[in-house]
């Protein structure tokens, strides 16, 4: 509707290329909030503002990439309708849900990727020798470092002395918190039991 609005204004009529570019970056505008609500929200991970926006903007721009060449295909190289005839929007339909539909993931994975690239957190999941236990007894320690009455510590304060990614980060806290070592109040982390108490009991 939006669009045959803008289309239809009187400026846009005398300058179809006009018409075009707004409708085009229009649509990357809404694609881009739409993909940004979804990748920071939907998650049961922490996701930074930066890494949902970053990840927003290039899935879209990958989306409407997608859109453009599935119309020039259909426009320029179509000939389902000599083989299926009047079903031949049927394949075509399954297969542009199927393409888009894996950007969509992809985009998300990339998303979720980016904050390993902080902090040589790549490297540090290749090291096979431990490093999980190394992030625990860092988090363990920093949390421990808080005074009895603090409210605690968010993901992004306890990211910052450990070398992994949030997703890798979020598997580690719940296992504490399973564990109850941990507790999590307004998505705030911190110790459930004294730090000699919950040391005692690890190296068990």
């Amino acid at each position: 509707m939006w669009n045959l609005y803008i289309k239809n204004l009187d400026a846009i009529l005398l300058f179809p290329l006009l018409s075009h570019f707004i409708y085009g970056l229009l649509t990357l505008v809404l694609y881009t909030l739409a993909l940004f609500l979804m990748f920071k929200w939907i998650p049961d991970r922490f996701v930074p503002i930066k890494d949902a926006s970053l990840g927003a903007v290039i899935t879209a721009f990958a989306l409407w990439l997608m859109k453009k060449l599935f119309l020039f295909y259909i426009v320029k190289f179509n000939r389902y309708e000599l083989i299926y005839g009047a079903f031949a929007s049927i394949p075509l339909f399954i297969f542009y849900i199927y393409v888009m539909w894996f950007t969509l993931l992809a985009g998300a994975i990339l998303t979720a990727s980016l904050s390993h690239f902080k902090n040589d957190a790549f490297a540090n999941a290749r090291n096979k020798c431990g490093p999980e236990f190394e992030d625990i007894v860092r988090i363990l320690s920093h949390l421990a470092a808080l005074k009895p009455h603090s409210r605690g510590l968010r993901v992004q304060s306890i990211r910052l002395s450990v070398n992994s990614g949030y997703d890798a980060l979020g598997k580690v806290l719940d296992e504490l918190k399973n564990r109850g070592y941990l507790k999590e109040k307004k998505r705030h982390w911190k110790l459930r039991k004294p730090s000699n108490k919950i040391l005692k009991s690890i190296l068990k």
